[in-house]
């Protein structure tokens, strides 16, 4: 499992969140195509693939949502319910749209802006204030040594948000040695 979570991290580094383009009832939506568009390109250079199918749980209609890591064979398989019976085709084919687009939503991770939950909103406020600890953290930094360790800790999504605090504190630290 140890590849495949790795590669997975990696993937949610590459792809934080996908925009919803298409409106409904309750909102906006990525629809399953915008998706699979948005993460197939990242999810193949970190050697991975979803896989869905059609299967049973207890003798009713389920849906098979597989996350697969090439080289090492290593997989994550969740089996999710579907609402309506096969004899309505119209209701049918729309149960396993939906449950095909948030069941390859959920197995990635990933965020679908716009969407009716406000997870993204919800993100992006902790994003933030993980910056702003961040920011404090940097600040207490008294030479380059305890910096440098503080950056390596980081995961290198949050390095990013973060580089140009840290080579203002460097230059600080420099600077203040020199005097």
């Amino acid at each position: 499992m140890k590849e495949l979570l790795k590669a997975l991290q990696e993937f949610q580094d590459d792809v934080v969140f996908v925009k919803a383009k298409s409106e409904a009832n309750y909102g906006k939506y990525a629809k399953l195509k915008d998706l699979v568009i948005a993460t197939r390109p990242a999810l193949k250079k970190h050697g991975l693939f979803v896989h869905q199918a059609l299967t049973e749980i207890d003798g009713k209609p389920s849906l098979s949502t597989k996350l697969v890591h090439e080289a090492s064979d290593e997989y994550i398989e969740t089996k999710t319910p579907l609402i309506h019976k096969p004899e309505v085709p119209q209701k049918w084919g729309a149960s396993i749209t939906y449950a095909r687009r948030y069941c390859y939503t959920t197995i990635l991770g990933l965020l679908v802006d716009e969407d009716d939950d406000g997870e993204l909103a919800s993100a992006k406020a902790e994003l933030k204030a993980w910056v702003e600890d961040v920011d404090e953290q940097i600040a207490k930094c008294n030479t380059v040594q305890e910096l440098a360790r503080l950056f390596e800790a980081m995961p290198p999504k949050q390095r990013i948000e973060t580089t140009k605090a840290f080579t203002a504190r460097k230059l600080e630290i420099n600077n203040a040695g020199k005097q």
